[in-house]
């Protein structure tokens, strides 16, 4: 995993902290390919379940936010899914880059 950090003055409630990790950077077998993507993709909609499971027991409400990333997170796992298996068939590789950007904001910008 490459990491790079920069300093980066900004205006208003920043902090002047940046950040980038490349997760993922090469071409893979579709096979391969997938099992990361999809790996990545369960354990967001773990983490959203979870969140959503603690919210109704302590507010006894469903957490809207929740829910509907994991709709969202589900349908992309099939279409990457589809695809995937659309590569495979096709005999060809799959190049996949994903980079996180992580920057430092005031407390007052959290989404709760």
């Amino acid at each position: 995993m490459k990491s790079e950090q920069t300093d980066k003055s900004k205006v208003g409630s920043s902090v002047d902290q940046e950040s980038q990790v490349v997760l993922i950077d090469g071409v893979f077998a579709p096979e391969n390919a997938s099992a990361i993507l999809q790996a990545i993709i369960s354990d967001k909609i773990k983490y959203h379940t979870t969140l959503k499971l603690g919210h109704y027991e302590q507010r006894g409400t469903v957490h809207q936010k929740s829910a509907l990333r994991i709709k969202e997170l589900s349908d992309d796992k099939e279409a990457l899914k589809l695809l995937l298996e659309q590569a495979a068939k096709l005999g060809v590789g799959v190049k996949v880059n994903a980079t996180i950007n992580i920057e430092f904001v005031s407390s007052q910008n959290i989404v709760k």
